[in-house]
């Protein structure tokens, strides 16, 4: 999958900051770049 496909796909996700606040995932990365790493929590 290419950058630009990832984009695609990513487009409207809504997903939590750290103060638990929801933030349209793109919109991270609309003014600067980004690296992003997901986390899971099991338990």
């Amino acid at each position: 999958m290419n950058t630009n496909e990832l984009f695609e796909n990513v487009q409207g996700l809504t997903v939590l900051n750290l103060q638990r606040e929801p933030v349209v995932l793109d919109s991270l990365w609309k003014d600067r770049r980004v690296a992003l790493a997901f986390l899971r929590h099991f338990g």
